[in-house]
């Protein structure tokens, strides 16, 4: 990974940090949620759940010295 991808990275997990609120594209559908960094218990599983779904995370992360973040994404209350 050269330097500026690192920096890049960071730089969106710091964003979230600051601005949690994110916009959505699938397809044709266009919503609104709130994003954020996991981390501990919750980036422990999640990550288990990630090595399941997609073994070769586990090649990835061991091609760095950094931890790779997982991201979470979240639905936000509908008012109503």
């Amino acid at each position: 990974m050269e330097a500026r991808e690192i920096t890049d990275s960071l730089a969106r997990n710091l964003n979230l940090a600051t601005d949690p609120a994110v916009h959505l594209q699938v397809s044709a559908d266009h919503f609104s949620r709130r994003a954020h960094t996991a981390d501990g218990a919750e980036r422990e599983r999640l990550s288990e759940s990630m090595l399941r779904i997609f073994p070769t995370y586990s090649g990835m992360q061991r091609k760095t010295q950094r931890e790779l973040p997982v991201v979470v994404i979240e639905r936000t209350e509908v008012a109503g």
